[in-house]
């Protein structure tokens, strides 16, 4: 298995729902093919630094999955086929590359917090 990280720019003028059926197509066809999404990022729509499409803004969206070539393949085809997809691209993560979770940081951070104030309390009774 291997490591991609995608980001691709969606036509803001859809609606919310359509833009959340073309997420779900998008995601279905990572996890049909034996790919695994463990990192999602829906940064909304944002100002691009140039026009696609006559279009100056974008809903951005990153994925951060693992598979085959072969997924990586079939979610680069489908990307071009979508009319709703201004741009894409797809690479290769190295191990190194791949960070953890931000919400899964912050939620461990505060427990390591936690316990050094409850040992001074404990040492001040």
């Amino acid at each position: 298995m291997r490591y991609y990280e995608t980001m691709f720019i969606v036509d803001p003028d859809r609606t919310e729902e359509e833009i959340n059926a073309l997420l779900e197509r998008i995601k279905k066809i990572i996890v049909s093919r034996g790919g695994e999404i463990f990192k999602e990022d829906n940064f909304g729509i944002r100002k691009m630094a140039y026009e696609i499409q006559k279009k100056r803004m974008g809903y951005y969206v990153l994925y951060q999955f693992k598979g085959e070539p072969a997924v990586k393949d079939e979610l680069e085809r489908n990307l071009r086929l979508f009319d709703d997809v201004l741009r894409f691209l797809v690479v290769k993560l190295e191990p190194e590359e791949i960070q953890p979770d931000e919400a899964e940081e912050q939620e461990e951070q505060p427990e390591e917090q936690e316990q050094p104030e409850q040992q001074e309390q404990e040492e001040k009774n």
